[in-house]
């Protein structure tokens, strides 16, 4: 079963290339499959890539989430 981390955007210009990609490189340390959901929008993307997370068009205020499963799931959701 997925674990889920609910979170805000904290970032105030949003997700752009730079913590998109700060993000994909936390989230390709784990085997785990790791999606960013855009909970505004409905937009899912791989975090594991910075092009899919910058294409949540997640801006500074929005609702998300990370969905995570896989066979380190506990690990990263306790680094997440």
């Amino acid at each position: 079963m997925a674990l889920i981390v609910e979170f805000i955007c904290e970032l105030p210009n949003g997700v752009h290339a730079r913590p998109a990609s700060h993000v994909e490189t936390l989230c390709n340390t784990f085997s785990s499959q790791i999606e960013w959901h855009n909970l505004r929008t409905d937009r899912k993307g791989n975090a594991k890539s910075a092009l899919a997370l910058i294409g949540t068009d997640t801006l500074a205020g929005d609702n998300c989430q990370l969905l995570i499963s896989g066979a380190d799931e506990q690990e990263a959701h306790q680094r997440l």
